[in-house]
C-alpha cells in the first residue's frame, strides 16, 4: 500500500488504516477527518488538469489490471475517475456507494495499483497533492473491504 508522508498522512496512521476492516475504517474518527478534509474546491478547478495527468498512463494501467485480474467489465476511464473523485469528495457521506460500485473488485486490486495511480500526478502543475490525497483517503475504503 501506500506509504508516503508527503501526503500529510503520517505512515503510521496509513498503515493503521490499511489493517481496519471496511466497518471499523468507515468509522474511525483519523478515516472520517480526512475524508471530509479532501479540498473539493482544489479538486473542482484542477479536473481538466487532472484529467489530463490520468490520461496519459491510466488506459495502460486499466489495460494490465484488467489482464492480471482476469476481470470481466470496463476500466474506468481517466475522464470518468476525475468526475467521480470530484463526487465522491463532495459527498462523503455516500462513500459506501463507491464500495458498493467496486464491490466484484478484489481488494487487494487496489492495494496493489493505488501507489501507481497516485503516482500519475506526480506531473501536474497545480492540486497534485489534493488529487495525491483525495485518491488515497477515497482508495483506501476500496482496498480495506473485508
Amino acid at each position: 500500500m501506500l506509504s508516503d508522508s508527503t501526503l500529510g498522512i503520517p505512515d503510521a496512521s496509513l498503515d493503521r488504516l490499511a489493517t481496519l476492516s471496511t466497518r471499523d475504517l468507515l468509522a474511525d474518527p483519523t478515516y472520517r477527518e480526512m475524508l471530509s478534509s479532501l479540498d473539493c474546491d482544489l479538486l473542482e478547478a484542477t479536473l481538466p488538469e487532472a484529467r489530463a495527468a490520468l490520461e496519459n498512463n491510466l488506459p495502460a494501467i486499466a489495460e494490465r489490471v484488467v489482464a492480471e485480474w482476469a476481470l470481466d467489465r470496463n476500466p474506468m476511464s481517466a475522464y470518468t475517475l476525475g468526475n467521480w473523485v470530484v463526487a465522491f469528495a463532495r459527498q462523503p457521506d455516500h462513500i459506501e456507494q463507491l464500495i458498493h460500485f467496486h464491490d466484484r473488485m478484489p481488494s487487494q486490486l487496489f492495494r496493489d495499483v493505488l501507489p501507481e495511480i497516485v503516482s500519475l500526478f506526480n506531473e501536474m502543475p497545480r492540486g497534485a497533492e489534493a488529487w495525491k490525497y483525495a485518491i488515497t483517503v477515497l482508495g483506501l475504503v476500496l482496498a480495506s473491504r473485508s
